[in-house]
């Protein structure tokens, strides 16, 4: 979902053969959240957390296998969910617009860096700076806030789930994983469906 805020914010809808610039945009965007996240650590001393939350207490393989595992999980349900969120269709429709005619590599690059600083933001520095309970409602907010209020529900289950398996020890790695897998593998379906229609 952070892909088509982002993509929302800095490019709009772009022509399918049009340079890459809205991506290479909401990147820049992604790196600005993630510095802003950095920043606040430092600014508040506390980038000693970075490295005890990054991976998670079982290392890097079990932390990524965990977060691939969960973003399958959320890749799936995405279309389930969209039968009860009509709103959805129109992100869908954006994201189609937004992503057409761009090669897999520049996807992926995308929501990798999405995810990263999604997670840098809402999963280490706001929790680490304000506390959970503020950390999960300012994630949810600003996905609703874009994607539309009925995602309030599951923007806070989805938020309060990736604060708590990081509090639990499963690292930044494992969320930002499960985030990146399920928006790569959900725009893929989407630009699928397009080119079968």
């Amino acid at each position: 979902m952070a892909a088509r805020a982002l993509g929302r914010a800095v490019s709009g809808a772009e022509a399918e053969d049009g340079p890459p610039s809205g991506l290479a945009g909401g990147c820049v965007v992604n790196a600005l959240i993630a510095g802003f996240a950095l920043a606040s650590l430092a600014w508040r001393d506390r980038l000693d957390v970075l490295p005890l939350r990054a991976v998670g207490e079982r290392g890097p393989f079990v932390a990524a296998g965990r977060g691939l595992a969960i973003g399958l999980a959320l890749a799936w349900l995405l279309p389930v969910l969209r039968r009860f969120l009509p709103r959805l269709a129109g992100v869908e429709a954006e994201l189609r617009r937004m992503f057409a005619g761009r090669s897999d590599a520049a996807i992926a690059a995308f929501v990798a860096c999405g995810a990263a600083a999604e997670e840098l933001l809402f999963r280490l520095a706001l929790p680490d700076w304000f506390g959970l309970p503020a950390a999960v409602a300012a994630a949810a907010g600003v996905n609703s806030a874009v994607i539309g209020w009925a995602w309030l529900l599951p923007g806070l289950a989805h938020a309060a789930a990736f604060c708590l398996m990081v509090e639990a020890g499963c690292g930044l790695l494992a969320t930002a994983t499960a985030g990146a897998i399920a928006n790569y593998l959900m725009i893929r379906r989407i630009l699928c469906r397009s080119d079968a229609s």
